[in-house]
């Protein structure tokens, strides 16, 4: 199903060389301190508070409901393992030639990109499974401080409420669960 997803959304996407062209225009830092500068005061205002979301630390693990299995089988054939290959050198590149994005709160394809390559050049992050939906990504160069922690998780938090939203609830509680991680998941319904 991912597969054919992919595939079905290219034609009617962009090539990939104009999403990379966008991309490089973005300025992620920026984007990131907007989106969470207005976060408090837009659509979750009657929700929730910032010290709501933020919460208290506790040392947390990983959360039960953002751990999915890596590789996806066929339902009819257990045998059969489909994987993509992306005509690039640079792993960050990947949602511009599968367009993907632009859909609920999933950022469109050149912000993907311009994400993907900012947290390559901080956490050394490579995509490792990128489904119709879904984005995981293999960490390099996890956090190890704590207040590096919650700043990432206000990113992320950004990047994919549903992190914090429908996962781990509070960003001091994602924080924690970022400390060490090999692997970050994020999933857009």
């Amino acid at each position: 199903d991912n597969v054919r997803h992919h595939w079905e959304e290219r034609e009617f996407a962009e090539m990939p060389e104009a999403y990379l062209t966008l991309a490089h225009e973005l300025h992620v830092r920026q984007w990131f301190d907007k989106k969470y500068a207005g976060f408090y005061t837009t659509e979750f205002t009657d929700q929730f508070t910032e010290a709501d979301i933020l919460g208290t630390w506790k040392n947390t693990a990983p959360h039960d409901k953002f751990s999915i299995p890596i590789v996806h089988q066929d339902k009819e054939n257990k045998s059969n393992l489909f994987i993509g290959l992306v005509p690039t050198l640079n792993n960050w590149e990947i949602p511009a030639y599968l367009s993907f994005g632009c859909w609920n709160d999933c950022p469109c394809p050149e912000f993907q990109v311009a994400i993907q390559q900012y947290w390559h050049s901080l956490y050394a992050t490579e995509i490792v499974a990128l489904l119709k939906d879904a984005l995981i990504l293999h960490v390099n160069k996890p956090v190890t401080d704590k207040d590096e922690a919650l700043s990432l998780a206000k990113d992320q938090m950004m990047y994919c409420h549903d992190v914090v939203l429908q996962g781990y609830e509070t960003l001091n509680a994602l924080a924690s669960g970022l400390l060490n991680r090999p692997y970050w998941w994020f999933w857009w319904d």
